[in-house]
């Protein structure tokens, strides 16, 4: 018996890291063929980090060097400039642990954190939708981790970025209200998920409806949702007293993202109503607008993420919305998907013309779920077909952020 559960769990983590492997190739091949000159570099911003002791990891730039900036040197808050407080601290301080602790270099460290986090990502969504008897169940899994392997956007995951990190805690947290695991670890994982990032707070939902549905009586409901809510927002509750005390202001972390908007100020209800009409999505594509993607960027549109970024955004909510009708997502996921897409949408679609918004849905892990089913329904050559369309675009946005552009 103990023979057949260590075969069945090494059959697990072999289908599971199988994918990441493929997921760190297609990494290491985009740095590559930037390594290889093949692209213009064109590092034109000023880094906040300038130090000698350690390379600028190809793979360490834009958000990534501000994440090893506050490690390095600690957090900084100037009104009047973006500041460091702007990320989360989970990220910042396992670097600063991996650097200042075990003496690894901070790129590095950033780096190996990131794919760490990945490879559990693969292991916990293999979990997360496997042991199911069924065929087409069983392809669909596979096909969901070939999905997120060769996302266009998901080679952030394997950067010196948060997102792993925030997308390992959140599949663990799904995970557990799935196996119906007790209250108080799930709300401290989700806690941990609003310290890896501000939109870590799209777990409480989903935890709340769970402590709902699961509660014998609306007032046995009521007195876990005192508790189990605020214990679920600890991450982002003690960012914000950090920033309190030490620079006066808890919500520094929200008023220096004015200094990285691309757009005027326009007012609340001004924004209501661009966002109401989705604005920032169409406007993208029409000449002359404020928001026009070739304003930000040089490269023709087929090799642009500027360009890409609304699409992306687009089909994730489309799978999400996919996934609900055809039931193949539980309200929890379908709540954790949304409300992904739904915070960067409201907080900063207009202000940044949309940037970011591609690597902003590949958090979204249910949409991994649904091109699974749907990649286990199509005939195979299809399925291969646009895996490979994915890992294309995938490569080519990793070499182009390592050599530099602007690929946000």
């Amino acid at each position: 018996m103990k023979v057949r559960a260590v075969a069945v769990l090494a059959q697990q983590f072999t289908g599971a890291l199988t994918p990441y492997l493929l997921c760190l190739v297609l990494l290491v091949l985009g740095v590559r063929i930037a390594a290889q000159g093949v692209l213009a570099p064109k590092l034109d911003h000023e880094l906040p980090v300038a130090s000698e002791s350690r390379p600028l990891e190809p793979v360490a730039r834009w958000d990534g060097d501000w994440y090893l900036a506050a490690a390095i040197k600690g957090y900084n808050y100037k009104g009047n400039e973006a500041s460091s407080v702007a990320f989360f601290p989970l990220f910042v301080v396992l670097i600063a642990v991996c650097w200042q602790k075990c003496g690894f270099d901070p790129a590095w460290s950033a780096i190996g954190i990131s794919n760490v986090a990945l490879a559990g990502v693969f292991v916990l969504l293999w979990s997360y939708s496997g042991h199911r008897s069924r065929d087409t169940a069983s392809a669909a899994t596979s096909w969901s981790l070939l999905a997120l392997a060769t996302f266009p956007t998901t080679f952030f995951f394997g950067a010196a970025y948060a997102e792993s990190l925030f997308v390992f805690f959140a599949v663990l947290v799904l995970l557990g209200i799935r196996r119906n695991w007790h209250l108080l670890p799930l709300a401290i994982l989700a806690g941990v998920c609003t310290a890896s990032r501000p939109v870590g707070v799209a777990v409480a939902l989903p935890l709340a409806w769970h402590v709902w549905q699961t509660s014998p009586t609306a007032a046995r409901a009521a007195a876990r949702l005192a508790w189990v809510v605020p214990l679920s927002l600890w991450g982002i509750l003690a960012y914000m007293l950090f920033l309190h005390i030490e620079f006066g202001d808890a919500l520094a972390f929200v008023h220096t993202q004015d200094h990285w908007r691309r757009l005027p100020d326009v007012g609340l209800f001004g924004k209501i109503g661009i966002l109401a009409s989705a604005e920032p999505i169409w406007s993208h594509y029409v000449p002359g607008s404020s928001g026009y993607w070739a304003r930000f960027d040089e490269l023709p549109a087929w090799q642009s993420i500027e360009f890409a970024n609304p699409i992306i955004f687009v089909g994730a909510a489309a799978l999400i919305a996919l996934g609900w009708a055809k039931r193949w997502l539980t309200v929890y996921e379908t709540l954790f998907g949304a409300l992904v897409l739904f915070i960067p949408y409201v907080t900063r679609s207009y202000e940044m013309a949309m940037a970011g918004h591609g690597r902003f849905a590949a958090a979204a892990f249910p949409i991994y779920l649904v091109l699974g089913q749907i990649l286990a329904r199509v005939h195979w050559s299809i399925a291969v077909l646009i895996v490979a369309v994915f890992a294309f675009f995938r490569v080519m946005y990793t070499a182009l952020f390592a050599a530099g552009y602007p690929v946000l």
